[in-house]
Formats: structure tokens, sequence, C-alpha cells
């Protein structure tokens, strides 16, 4: 479902707009996150690492079982059919111009959705990853509220949309335990592609067309932790985490020969990304399992709304939930 709410100063409060002082403490605050991640990501790594180093390796001469065999192959290819539950919200506040109120749209997102990993081995303890998702476009009833203060009452318009989702991952992955180890852990440091799509129309009177396109990219680091030994399964966990969030959005509405155009950007905000995977050999090439996958983003920046004539400078806003849960099917050779 699709909302779109206006409010004002007579429904909520938006924030202040951001004076040089305050600008100064953002840069410097993000510059003690930066400190911070990174020396989370080492500590993290150490810790895998000693518990890594800690067990003791199977005897060299040792035939490894089917799982470990996989998984010490050069290539592996994974397939995850899912499906997605989540949202996604963007809202503006702290307009420049009355005559265009504040507003807030949200776009619920639950479609089934089909995920392919590649991972190739570069050195012994270096490889590269290569990820893509896609949801199949669902169509649902959605909803535009309008909130109209100076009536004291609530307007809302009902429109047919079609939601659209991309992910796309380049990483690198840097190992950190012994080779013959069942037990692995390393550095992750990865680039990040979201396009989420929403087209979105109206046949009733009003009629209209409503189309957004938010892109964001994300340049991330982060750890992973794998056991190939347990009992005779494969464990795998990713913790991931970005305080960078390059995004932009673009959005045109047409109705009643009127349009409203929106472009708006944004740098700065907060990714977070957890993966957990449990698979099972079926033969010495292949191997199935459950995983699961939570996905956050919350975004800040500025955006220009125009409306026929008149035109405003907005604050932008985004935040979005993912839960992905499916099967993952994996080869490797």
């Amino acid at each position: 479902m699709i909302r779109l709410a206006s409010t004002d100063i007579g429904i909520g409060r938006g924030r202040p707009a951001k004076s040089p002082v305050l600008c100064s403490r953002i840069g410097a605050a993000l510059r003690v996150w930066l400190r911070r991640v990174l020396a989370a990501t080492i500590a993290l790594a150490a810790l895998l690492y000693g518990s890594v180093h800690a067990q003791t390796p199977p005897m060299r001469g040792a035939k490894l079982s089917p799982t470990n065999e996989a998984s010490s192959r050069s290539t592996s290819i994974q397939v995850r059919p899912a499906y997605m539950w989540g949202y996604n919200e963007i809202w503006f506040r702290d307009g420049d111009n009355a005559l265009i109120r504040p507003s807030k749209k949200e776009v619920t997102l639950n479609s089934p959705t089909l995920g392919v990993e590649v991972e190739k081995s570069l050195m012994s303890d270096l490889s590269v990853r290569l990820q893509g998702v896609v949801n199949l476009p669902t169509d649902s009833r959605t909803d535009f509220l309008f909130d109209r203060p100076d009536q004291q009452r609530q307007t809302s318009l009902a429109w047919d949309t079609r939601s659209r989702y991309i992910a796309a991952d380049l990483s690198l992955v840097y190992s950190i335990g012994p080779d013959d180890s069942p037990l692995q852990a390393g550095l992750v440091v990865g680039y990040r592609y979201n396009d989420f799509t929403y087209d979105s129309t109206r046949a009733n009177f009003p009629p209209g067309v409503f189309e957004d396109r938010l892109q964001i990219h994300v340049p991330y680091t982060g750890v992973y932790y794998e056991d190939r030994g347990f009992v005779g399964s494969n464990l795998r966990l990713d913790l991931l985490w970005s305080p960078l969030t390059l995004a932009t959005l673009e959005s045109e509405r047409t109705m009643l020969g009127t349009w409203m155009r929106i472009k708006g950007h944004s740098i700065t905000g907060l990714w977070l990304e957890s993966y957990f995977a449990w698979t099972v050999p079926v033969t010495r090439r292949f191997s199935l399992g459950p995983f699961a996958r939570y996905n956050f983003i919350e975004l800040s920046g500025g955006a220009t709304i125009k409306n026929g004539a008149l035109s405003t400078r907005f604050s932008m806003d985004s935040r979005h939930h993912l839960i992905f849960t499916g099967l993952s099917l994996s080869y490797a050779f």
C-alpha cells in the first residue's frame, strides 16, 4: 500500500533548518561514526579470528567431509528463491513555500524474489562475490492520503500500483582462518546498488499517473563467519554496515492536466544488513537449505518539488525495512 499524507504546523512539526554550525557538528559526528565503524569492524574480525584459530584443525591427510569439500572448491553458484516482506517510506519536510505542504509516502513491498550469488576464489584467502536480486513485479490496490488542515478532514484517492525491486552487489572477501579448518571468518568490503520503482495509475475520476524511482548506492564493510562442519552441514553469517547512503529520487505525477515533479538527493544515512544460511549437502557438489536476510536503510537529504508553477525545497528522508526468507540452492565446482 502506498500512502501520501500531507502535514504542516497544524498537524506535525518538521525539523528546523540546518545552520552552518549544525552542519559542522554533523560533519564531526559523521567522522566519529566512521572511526567507530572501522574500529568495530577490526574488533569483530579479531574476535572471529581468535575463535577460528582456537579450534584444532583436522589432521593432515584427513579426508574432507562433503560439505567441506564443496565449500573448498574455487567457484560456487547459489540460487535463492524467496519471499520479501517490508516497506519503503519517503517524506518531505521543512519546505520554504507554504502553498506546497509537506508530505509522506509509504510503500508496502511484499512479493516473490529470485536471487543469484556467484563466488570465485582469486587466491587461497581472497575471493570475489557477485550477487543480484529481483522481485516479481506485483500489482496492488493503493491509496494516496491527503490531509486538509484547512478543512479539518482527510481525502483519499485509490490507485493501482506496480512495484519493482532490483539489488546488485559486488564485494571482496578476505578470509583469516586456516585453509584446513572447518571454521572460517573474514572481512567483507563491497558496493550495493538498489533500485525501487513504483508505477501508479488511476482510471477513476480524477484520472492520473504517478511514477517514482529511488536509486541507492552503498559502499559498505563488514565481517562474515562460516562453520563448514556443523553436524555435517554448513552455517554462514554475514554482518554488513555503512554510514554512507548515496541516493537519488525522481518522481512525476500527472492529474487532470497538472503535473508535479520531485528531484531529491541524499549522501548521509545508515545501512545495515544481516544474512544467515544453513545448508546441508545432497551430493559432493550440491547442497541446499533455508536462509534469511534482513536489510535496513535510513537516509537524509533534500528535494525540490515543482507543482505546476509553484516550487519549493524540502528536507527529504527515507527509510526501509526488508526481510527475505527462502531456500538457498548451492552448486560448487
